[in-house]
This record gives C-alpha cells, sequence and structure tokens, in this order.
C-alpha cells in the first residue's frame, strides 16, 4: 500500500508540475522567466522549465510590431551563474527585472529576472511572418527587422512586443545545440516542414538557417537535433 500511495503521489506531484508550467498567458510567461532567473546556471540548467518557455513562445505567442506579426522560429537560452572569485561570465551581464528587451552586440534576448549575479535569457536566432513567406535568419537581422526605424523626436509607436498569437499550434519544437555551442541542448525551432520552403533562388537554404540542405534533404548542422 505505501509503494501504491508513494506512486500516486508522485504522479500527482508531476502532474501539478505540468499543470504549473503549461505557459497560456502573458501572466503565465512573466512567470516562467522570473523562475528561470532564480534557478539558473550553466552547469545545471532547468531543462523542464526551458522546454516550457520554448515551446509556449514557438507555438502560443508571437512579436506585434505595427500591423505586422512574427512567429518564433528558432531561440536559444543563454544564463549564467556570476562567481566573482574566478571572474567568469559566460554570457552578457544585465540587471533587469523580466520580459525586457535586451540589447548586446549579438543581438537581442527577452530577459530572465535579473541581477548581478544571477543574469540571462532568450537569444531570438530567427523570426518569420504570419504567413510563413519571409524568414528573417540570425539575431542581427532580427534585431534590424524589428527595430529598424523609429521617430527620434515624438513618442514611440508601433514598438515591438509579444502577445498572444491568435493562430496557436500545437508543435513540438526541435531542440539542439546553439549555434557554435555544443556544450548543451539549449537551442529550439520550429519543426522541419516549417523550413523546407525557405530557399533562395538557387534552391539554397541561408546558411544562418539551424538547417542546411543537402540533395533534396533536411539536415541538421548542429549536434543531434531531437524531437524534445
Amino acid at each position: 500500500m505505501a509503494i501504491s500511495v508513494n506512486l500516486l503521489t508522485f504522479a500527482y506531484s508531476k502532474y501539478i508540475f505540468i499543470m504549473k508550467t503549461e505557459i497560456t498567458t502573458l501572466e503565465d510567461l512573466k512567470s516562467a522567466l522570473i523562475k528561470a532567473g532564480q534557478c539558473q546556471t550553466n552547469e545545471t540548467p532547468d531543462m523542464e522549465l526551458i522546454h516550457s518557455i520554448a515551446k509556449a513562445l514557438l507555438n502560443r505567442f508571437c512579436i506585434v510590431k505595427g500591423n505586422e506579426t512574427y512567429r518564433f522560429a528558432e531561440i536559444e537560452f543563454y544564463h549564467n551563474k556570476y562567481d566573482p572569485k574566478d571572474g567568469n561570465r559566460k554570457t552578457y551581464r544585465r540587471v533587469l527585472s523580466e520580459g525586457k528587451w535586451f540589447f548586446h552586440s549579438s543581438g537581442v534576448d527577452i530577459t530572465f529576472a535579473s541581477d548581478e549575479t544571477k543574469y540571462g535569457g532568450i537569444l531570438i536566432r530567427t523570426i518569420m511572418t504570419e504567413d510563413g513567406k519571409k524568414f528573417v535568419c540570425g539575431p542581427q537581422n532580427v534585431v534590424c527587422e524589428l527595430f529598424d526605424a523609429f521617430d527620434a523626436i515624438e513618442p514611440l509607436q508601433n514598438f515591438p512586443h509579444i502577445e498572444i498569437y491568435k493562430h496557436p499550434t500545437d508543435e513540438e519544437p526541435i531542440n539542439l545545440t546553439r549555434y557554435n555551442f555544443d556544450d548543451q541542448m539549449l537551442g529550439f525551432c520550429l519543426p522541419q516542414h516549417y523550413w523546407e520552403n525557405c530557399k533562395d533562388k538557387q534552391g539554397k537554404f541561408n546558411p544562418l538557417y539551424p538547417w542546411y540542405v543537402g540533395k533534396n534533404e533536411l539536415k541538421s548542422k548542429r549536434k543531434p537535433a531531437k524531437t524534445v
């Protein structure tokens, strides 16, 4: 009986955890970004939480800029727990609350709740227009697409912000290593079929995409891409 009760308790706890980490609203997203900021280290990332955030961003949220809606297509998670004794910083330092745009020399992040010793965020590597016909690939290209031209004198209008996507999907993201980093599986992108029509006039893929084309076959550029 004790074993059965323990198993039941474990299953119930797991169910409650899943319910709590399902992210469907902007408030849920902010709460998850706070939690990510509280528990982040490069050694032991909370992969269940990271997966929950990634799946939510890729399926249920979008970036709205004026009349244009962009979907998240590829993102990467970066976090750091700073030890002043060794001075080791593995990502860009920031002291910001959760859910802010953070610009740096590589692109733009959505911040975790961050302070002097624990900080991080989500790098946006690729976005696509709602119709799926245009992909903007590479973090700096994303910045140029979203933050290209705003009035320097008058109050800002049409500034990019995150909203709940009106046409949510329920796709399992592809989990892969970060660009130029093979240490951890902290990159996520939309499933392969979204990318199949994203070729240039010569029928080749942008080299910044998380996929490249062999003869007629999409293959991962990074260490083993798998479905989470």
